[in-house]
């Protein structure tokens, strides 16, 4: 038997159409995220906070509240799809969490802005893949965040932000990135003047323009 806040949670021989009480437990945690937000849940056993955080991944009903109390402890996190997730819940993840992550996926997170991706450029010092892909609040200054602060980011996709312009093209192609995709960034125009300044060695292995209207054949020799 297990308590879980004023939950009991045990191992019960139920029909299989029957909705097991651990199911059901989870799902009413799950309308009252924000209950374990103001109340810790740290002792909770990291088996059972996984099997919590797993129910709730599945649902895309990963919110701040959830970043705060139940994500596990793992290098690799998929937080995709989930438009309930801000910058205050980047703030929120525990630092000696954050700081594990390698793989960050937040794709169609739309509430993540510069100041997101600046808290996890402060917090996830070992990340080498990170995924923004349809965050269009994001600019150039994450990409400046992310070049100052993260060396080790080899692979960043912010296909579909229609934020990152020239100025974040340059910012990044200044970058220790190898994997590029800037798939449908339509904000792009080849027309900034910094591309000038561009280093003669770039790190830069794979680039991906698809369905940039401004790319053609003198926009690619600018590269």
């Amino acid at each position: 038997k297990m308590m879980l806040g004023h939950l009991s949670l045990e191992e019960v021989d139920e029909p299989s159409h029957i909705p097991s009480l651990f199911t059901y437990c989870m799902a009413t945690i799950a309308s009252n995220l924000w209950y374990y937000h103001d109340n810790p849940v740290t002792w909770v056993p990291e088996d059972v906070k996984h099997q919590l955080y797993q129910y709730l991944e599945e649902r895309c009903l990963v919110n701040d509240a959830a970043l705060s109390a139940f994500i596990p402890e793992q290098p690799i996190q998929d937080l995709s799809d989930n438009p309930d997730i801000t910058d205050f819940g980047l703030f929120l993840i525990p630092k000696p969490v954050a700081s594990q992550f390698t793989h960050l996926f937040l794709n169609d997170c739309i509430n993540i802005s510069d100041n997101g991706v600046g808290i996890i450029a402060s917090k996830c010092q070992s990340l080498k893949t990170l995924a923004l892909s349809g965050c269009n609040k994001i600019t150039y200054k994450a990409i400046d965040y992310l070049r100052l602060h993260l060396p080790n980011l080899h692979d960043l996709d912010v296909s579909e932000c229609q934020g990152i312009d020239d100025k974040a093209l340059v910012s990044m192609l200044k970058s220790k990135i190898k994997i590029l995709n800037l798939a449908e960034c339509r904000s792009i125009k080849f027309e900034f003047e910094g591309f000038d300044s561009l280093p003669v060695n770039m790190t830069l292995k794979s680039l991906c323009l698809r369905s940039i209207p401004a790319v053609r054949d003198f926009s690619l020799g600018i590269l």
